[in-house]
């Protein structure tokens, strides 16, 4: 199978749950059969993130596993360079979102009640 955390890798590709999920469970497998995982510096991709957050994230969940799905993002400022939009979006986060932009922050609460994977459990943005 081809390692699909490449830094070339098509972005509508990485957006796809399924290719995520796909993308999460080949970490998983990498791990649990002791094979020798990527660098964290090559896993990373981003769908909302500014800085490749969102494969790194992806990566260290395949490893270290979920507990409670529930996330606390504090200076949040908008979906758009959000390190936690991915998690709610593709992988069912709920969570509180934190930041004093006004604006932004009535954007981000439209643009989760508004988004297919979020409009029935958006997350708290205050």
């Amino acid at each position: 199978m081809q390692h699909l955390s490449n830094k070339k890798f098509d972005y509508h590709l990485q957006n796809s749950q399924a290719t995520q999920t796909q993308l999460f469970f080949q970490y998983q497998i990498m791990c649990n059969n002791k094979m020798a995982l990527p660098d964290v510096c090559d896993v990373g991709f981003r769908v909302f993130s500014q800085n490749d957050e969102d494969g790194i994230l992806l990566y260290i969940f395949s490893i270290i596993g979920f507990t409670n799905r529930i996330c606390l993002d504090i200076g949040f400022s908008g979906v758009n360079g959000s390190n936690t939009a991915n998690l709610i979006v593709n992988w069912g986060f709920g969570g509180l979102l934190i930041d004093g932009h006004l604006e932004g922050m009535k954007q981000s609460q439209d643009y989760f009640k508004q988004h297919p994977d979020t409009l029935i459990f958006p997350p708290n943005v205050i």
